[in-house]
């Protein structure tokens, strides 16, 4: 399958199960289909030939969002079964980090829980033994509304900062695990933009710039968005001014994070909300954006249940 056309079947069920309304409803933002040594945030722009192969290890992340409030989820797929201790490594280490986590609980703690039991795995390929090892610089966030990085960061090593969840903050419990080094890079095209949450008024001289800017206030606000969003909605001959955006600090273009070596990587995400002692999880296919992200991805993965760690979502 192509790997546009993947991630647009899907986007379509979530704008059909959630029936989408503008800013109201709908996608949280783009679609990774981070391949092998890509680790996190890439999607395909327009005219991307990429097609998902036998021996690829895709992380797939998407998010869905009602009145702001956002779903990060994501899972692995990996069709080769000699990669599973990898999967499984990663599925345990996020286990690990919603059970650590809780109200008063201090981040680097369950940094240092994660890295613990993600490199208690190993996986063998091509007859080499590698230890499984967290991505350092990559990690979970805490979430507001219409704003899918909040400010607070999970690490999955040890060594962070000794910040304190609170109660009431809303998190991605996110975790990456590595045949590697451990560490990524920004690389590739750029695909994924973003208004800077908390920017006020930035003077722009392009028409162009201006009228873009208006086509994303309306349709994304400050959620993430991809050019094949803007190609949608209609849009041509944009990325001048989508660069001036950029440059003159209103928005931002993040490139996918890549392996300093070319490793392979695999990644697991949960959502959940801290309420008095408990991390909750939203479960069941009727649980407002959450259950619609789980269905959505019933619609393209159903003939290859089996391969998919559907854990990041809701099981």
């Amino acid at each position: 399958i192509l790997l546009t056309q993947l991630c647009e079947t899907l986007e379509d069920s979530v704008r059909n199960l959630i029936e989408a309304r503008g800013l109201d409803a709908g996608i949280a933002f783009p679609t990774g289909c981070s391949l092998n040594w890509v680790a996190a945030h890439w999607t395909p722009n327009a005219g991307d030939k990429t097609v998902l192969q036998y021996d690829d290890v895709m992380k797939l992340d998407f998010g869905t969002q009602i009145d702001g409030r956002i779903i990060d989820s994501a899972f692995t797929v990996a069709f080769n079964p000699r990669y599973n201790p990898l999967l499984e490594a990663v599925k345990d280490a996020t286990n690990t980090g919603v059970r650590e986590a809780g109200i008063d609980v201090r981040l680097c703690d369950i940094g240092a829980a994660v890295q613990e039991v993600m490199e208690s795995y190993e996986v063998e390929l091509d007859g080499k033994t590698y230890q499984v090892k967290p991505i350092r610089n990559l990690n979970g966030h805490s979430i507001r509304p219409y704003q899918i990085h909040a400010g607070k960061s999970v690490p999955i090593v040890k060594g962070g900062e000794a910040t304190r969840m609170e109660e009431g903050e809303f998190y991605a419990i996110e975790t990456f695990g590595s045949t590697g080094k451990g560490y990524v890079r920004e690389d590739l095209e750029c695909s994924h933009y973003m208004k800077n949450f908390d920017v006020g008024h930035v003077p722009l001289r392009l028409p162009r710039a201006k009228a873009l800017l208006a086509t994303i206030d309306k349709h994304f606000g400050t959620l993430a968005f991809c050019r094949r969003y803007l190609d949608r909605l209609g849009e041509t001959k944009y990325l001048m001014a989508l660069k001036n955006l950029c440059d003159a600090g209103g928005r931002r273009g993040l490139r996918a994070s890549v392996a300093v070596s070319r490793a392979v990587h695999n990644n697991v995400t949960t959502t959940g909300s801290l309420r008095l002692r408990l991390v909750q999880h939203a479960r069941g296919a009727g649980c407002g954006a959450a259950g619609l992200a789980r269905r959505a991805v019933s619609v393209i993965f159903s003939a290859g249940k089996p391969f998919i760690q559907k854990h990041a979502i809701l099981t």
